[in-house]
């Protein structure tokens, strides 16, 4: 990772570059024809009955991985998609995931960048829910991401381990996940370096049923399931350690980490998450 600091200007950037044409290379991938997106939009591939063992599938995996953890959170989802594959590839899953690359190494001089600023909040968290997506069991993707004074410092593309009934169950196992796993885990580790965040911490949800079941004392026996699976979510906002807000899908920052975009929407989503 090369990490460079305009003291002056007061920016910081991340990068992999040099990382990216090495794996590139490694597969022969560097006089591919320009990619603009990771993945195509509605891709449903299906796992292979033979795996073809020739492949170094596994390998380019990890090295994806590596760089979408680190500072490439645009190919988050992307990635996450082709490691479901780890067992069940074939030729056309490698092409896929070779693309993933290509995108990569066509955009290898981007960089996440970190600004200083005062007129941003201090903790700005985004959840949201592809609901059933997966068309060969019908789960649903969560993604999460938090913004620190206006820099993306945590994102999650996460396939949900249990089938939702309905996109507000979906929407809510997200949101409940990330709160009980990653919210209060985050805020921890703001506080060793005296980042103190006042409650209710604001949470972006696009959902709107999910807000009215968070807040609403009494549920209707439609959500009843949901109610009792996830009461840790009402608890949390009656306490009010977090407040959930709306926020349309269009600006919802999370929504590139549960589903594949196109170029229209995916390079809005890129400049949101500050990979520039």
């Amino acid at each position: 990772m090369e990490i460079d600091y305009d003291e002056k200007g007061k920016v910081m950037t991340a990068c992999q570059t040099d990382f990216i044409c090495k794996v590139t290379k490694r597969f022969g991938l560097e006089n591919s024809n320009p990619i603009y997106t990771p993945m195509e939009k509605d891709l449903n591939l299906l796992p292979a009955e033979n795996i073809n063992v020739n492949l170094p599938f596994r390998q380019l995996v990890g090295c994806l991985l590596y760089i979408s953890i680190i500072t490439r959170p645009d190919v988050s989802f992307a990635v996450n998609y082709m490691s479901r594959f780890m067992n069940s590839f074939s030729d056309e899953h490698f092409n896929y995931l070779k693309r993933i690359l290509v995108y990569l190494f066509y955009s290898k001089d981007l960089k996440l960048t970190y600004s200083f600023s005062k007129d941003n909040n201090i903790l700005e968290c985004f959840v949201d829910a592809d609901w059933a997506s997966d068309k060969l069991d019908r789960k649903s993707v969560s993604g999460s991401a938090v913004k620190l004074f206006g820099n993306v410092i945590f994102w999650s593309s996460k396939k949900q381990t249990s089938i939702a009934l309905s996109s507000t169950e979906s929407e809510y196992i997200s949101l409940s996940t990330f709160v009980h796993d990653s919210l209060f885990w985050i805020l921890e580790i703001l506080k060793d370096f005296n980042v103190y965040v006042e409650l209710p911490i604001v949470i972006f949800e696009d959902n709107i049923p999910v807000i009215c079941l968070s807040e609403k004392p009494i549920l209707s026996k439609r959500s009843k399931h949901i109610d009792v699976r996830f009461k840790f979510i009402k608890e949390n906002v009656l306490n009010k350690k977090i407040k959930l807000v709306h926020k349309p899908s269009n600006l919802q920052l999370a929504d590139g980490f549960t589903k594949a975009l196109t170029k229209e929407k995916f390079l809005p989503f890129r400049n949101m998450l500050l990979v520039i």
